[in-house]
């Protein structure tokens, strides 16, 4: 994990030049190895690996390194990760008083009291303008009059705003176009790192001064939508954004000229009495702007009158986040506002390069700041259930863990049983519906479970996650003990061989996987053994445990026979590997009825590749029947196959055919029939060398005679006549 990561910033640091906003390079690192790099079962582990990697190589390479998570359990899991490393280790820039100051900030979001008040500073890491500059884009889309130009450029910024919207309207013909101008100018396709940090904070309310939809953008890729509002009203208990200023959805609504401000109050009392009620109930964390904004100062004014004589002094309404220490701002605020500055200002000689350094460093501050401040609201504890991430647990998590899973297997249990999809046992019998594929299960009876029991003996077998293909457990079991162990309430009792925090982990995954309404593949590796099936239980493990196992589209047996040179040797003797469902499925397979339409059986043996032209003009890759083919979910995907195997060719009568009125063939399999194919009449064709015989076929997956002859599970044929050796059977037997 450390080789790649590395291998990663080294090729970043020396492509991406240095960046002239930030002190260092900004770079973005997703969740390594977890997609399809063989880490999606160890979550835990590797969160740990990148963290330490992540740490030690943006010290050495100096760079900023961004760690991105989609999943909130893995989100809250990094955060405690962090938090346990501590404040020198995971935040070592930041000087004692502002750490403590992000911790009782952290403990406030996490009480659902902060409340974030965001100005322009937060959009400018993603390229949005200033005040200035925003006026300067504007006046380039107007035309002004030379001899106009110098007493513009006297006049206050609002004033430049209020003689820009008069010259859109009268240049454009509407004031619309003004509104529009600034929405283009400010409506930004990515957001910086301070809306993504601000995004991840609990708070279910936020007020901004700025137009741009940066912040909501974060928040719905924080998984953590909000309502904006006022063009929206939010339903009950909904998270939600106050634009004060308006939006760039409805340029309309935006507040820039001197006559927005002063026609402020009239039109949106109701927003106003919303922020003072905020600042009377909660406290407000202000990020990125300056306390110059007049509207500001007019809301803490009537909230300052509104408060006692005797307290209004000591009611602290928020904290303010400035990049600078400001003393006069201190004194000016001071009992009201708690000013955090990132950095000393640069000296009052500095020139502007000095102070552009200064800027950068100090909104790097600032980015930190907010990023422990976040890790300290984050009071998030889906990791403790979700399933790969038992190696980032400390003690008392693994032992609460496994209370808690133990706990939640035995609740989806006994809802299991009331919907009865589950394994039950009763005093004298044993009622089962075992899930056999895609979510659909089959009801088997005690016979059934008695044949596959003789049939299984001592037998090795693995559980996979049909999310990933992967296998996640390897056991040994002798009759019917993985029907329990692999599904239902016996595994909730670690065997005396299993390990506690081995059989916590197993649960896991088994719950993990039935939260998303799947249930785990069971395969038998192989069966029918002595007491070498200890050893080759353990061999098993040596080998999944040598090699990268990927995930797989291909959920089946032999479906990479490819990857080896080796043909499979054991294909003949009839232990090899198998899913528990087609076993189970084989067994349980009732009769072939003889109210069937006449039918053409064709038994069908282990493939045998062999090319050679098939009725039609068509090659065939071989024939026979392969072990994928046994899942019936994947009939429709084979049964072109399946069809060349059973059209083709054949010692048979035509007229025979045509005499009892047979229109279907159906494959048949160990004794189970397979597919179902509509005979063309009129594509016959006839080996001149051979005599043989073959014809062209289509397959039916539906319909009257398909319920009858294949249905969900396929249907046994009776054993073949003592020394019959024709694959054909014409049925039903006359």
């Amino acid at each position: 994990m450390g080789e790649r990561l590395e291998a990663f910033v080294r090729s970043a640091v020396s492509t991406i030049p240095n960046p002239d906003d930030r002190p260092y390079r900004l770079l973005a690192l997703p969740f390594f190895g977890t997609a399809g790099g063989g880490a999606g079962n160890h979550l835990g582990a590797a969160l740990c690996a990148i963290l330490d990697a992540a740490t030690e190589l943006a010290a050495r390479y100096g760079v900023d390194l961004v760690l991105v998570l989609r999943d909130k359990a893995a989100f809250s899991l990094a955060q405690k990760l962090r938090r346990q490393k501590g404040e020198r280790s995971s935040w070592p820039s930041l000087g004692a008083s502002l750490q403590e100051k992000a911790k009782s900030l952290g403990k406030i979001a996490r009480a659902g009291h902060l409340v974030p008040f965001l100005g322009a500073g937060i959009s400018v890491s993603a390229g949005a303008p200033s005040w200035g500059q925003l006026l300067d884009t504007l006046r380039r889309g107007v035309r002004l009059a030379t001899e106009g130009a110098a007493a513009f450029d006297r006049l206050d910024l609002l004033d430049q705003a209020g003689v820009l919207e008069q010259l859109y309207t009268d240049q454009y013909g509407s004031r619309a176009a003004f509104g529009e101008a600034v929405a283009a100018a400010v409506d930004l396709p990515r957001y910086g790192l301070a809306p993504a940090l601000l995004a991840a904070l609990p708070s279910s309310g936020a007020i901004t001064l700025n137009y741009d939809r940066l912040f909501e953008m974060a928040c719905g890729d924080a998984q953590r939508p909000r309502t904006v509002m006022p063009e929206n009203i939010p339903a009950v208990g909904n998270d939600w954004l106050l634009k004060l200023h308006g939006s760039v959805s409805a340029p309309e609504s935006i507040v820039l000229t001197r006559d927005d401000y002063l026609g402020y109050n009239s039109n949106r009392e109701a927003l106003s009495a919303l922020v003072k009620a905020h600042l009377l109930t909660h406290h407000l964390l202000f990020v990125g702007f300056g306390l110059a904004d007049d509207h500001f100062h007019e809301i803490v004014h009537d909230v300052r009158r509104a408060l006692p004589a005797t307290g209004s002094k000591e009611h602290q309404l928020g904290t303010v986040l400035s990049l600078f220490h400001e003393p006069l701002q201190n004194l000016v605020w001071s009992g009201r506002l708690d000013i955090l500055p990132m950095s000393g200002a640069p000296a009052e000689n500095a020139g502007k390069e000095e102070v552009q350094a200064a800027l950068a460093a100090a909104g790097r501050e600032l980015e930190i700041f907010l990023d422990m401040l976040a890790s300290y609201a984050t009071d998030n504890h889906s990791y403790l259930l979700a399933p790969a991430y038992d190696a980032g647990l400390n003690e008392a998590e693994s032992r609460l863990r496994a209370q808690l899973m133990e706990l939640a297997a035995h609740r989806v249990l006994q809802k299991r049983r009331k919907s009865g999809h589950c394994w039950t046992r009763h005093s004298s019998d044993w009622a089962a519906a075992i899930p056999i594929m895609d979510g659909q299960t089959m009801k088997v009876e005690k016979r059934v479970l008695e044949q596959v029991a003789e049939y299984l003996g001592n037998y090795v077998y693995l559980l996979i996650d049909p999310r990933t293909g992967i296998p996640f457990y390897l056991g040994r079991g002798t009759r019917t003990r993985v029907l329990d162990h692999g599904l239902e309430a016996d595994a909730l009792t670690a065997p005396a061989e299993e390990p506690q925090g081995e059989h916590s982990r197993k649960i896991a995954a088994i719950y993990g996987i039935r939260q998303d309404g799947l249930e785990p593949e069971i395969w038998i590796l192989r069966h029918g053994m002595g007491p070498e099936y200890t050893q080759v239980e353990a061999a098993a493990i040596d080998l999944l445990s040598s090699f990268l196992v990927t995930p797989s589209q291909a959920l089946h047996p032999l479906a990479h026979l490819d990857q080896l040179t080796n043909a499979r040797r054991e294909s003949s003797h009839g232990h090899g590997i198998e899913t528990l469902g087609n076993i189970v499925s084989e067994f349980a397979a009732p009769n072939l009825g003889v109210d069937t339409p006449p039918l053409l059986l064709v038994t069908l043996k282990s493939w045998v590749a062999s090319e050679e032209v098939a009725p039609g003009g068509s090659v065939r890759a071989g024939y026979g029947f392969k072990s994928e083919w046994l899942s019936a979910r994947d009939r429709a995907q084979f049964a072109a196959e399946l069809g060349d195997s059973v059209r083709c060719w054949w010692k048979l009568s035509k007229s025979r055919i045509e005499r009892d009125g047979i229109e279907h063939v159906v494959a048949v399999h160990r004794g189970v029939t397979r597919g179902l194919f509509k005979i063309r009449p009129d594509a016959w064709e006839q080996d001149p060398i051979t005599g043989r015989r073959g014809f062209q076929v289509s397959p039916v997956f539906e319909g009257p005679v398909f319920d009858k002859v294949i249905g969900q599970y396929g249907y046994r044929t009776p054993d073949k006549k003592r020394g019959a050796v024709t694959p054909l059977t014409y049925w039903p037997r006359g």
